[in-house]
């Protein structure tokens, strides 16, 4: 028996929300998801993870990383994606 989830969206606001989807940054990716969770309501999320392709994981994350920005009042800068100063040091040479 397979699992039926409750379909949300119409064929043409899905079409709609995956090119949408496609086109932003991974950051506002997930708050996009987080806010569609949100918008949605319970039991949601399995639908929005078939829909766009992505695990559960990454709207919780989007709904944590919300939670947070939204306490803090905090404005998201979205151009930037990547912490100043993370990865892997650069070797110094020995000479």
């Amino acid at each position: 028996m397979a699992n039926k989830c409750k379909e949300f969206y119409t064929a043409s606001e899905k079409a709609l929300q995956l090119s949408l989807y496609s086109t932003y940054p991974e950051k506002m990716a997930r708050h996009f998801l987080a806010k569609e969770r949100l918008r949605l309501g319970n039991r949601s999320a399995a639908y929005l993870c078939k829909v766009f392709s992505c695990s559960p994981k990454r709207i919780y994350a989007g709904l944590k990383e919300l939670e947070t920005i939204s306490s803090s009042q905090t404005v998201v800068n979205y151009g930037k994606q990547r912490v100043a100063g993370g990865g892997a040091k650069k070797k110094k040479s020995r000479m």
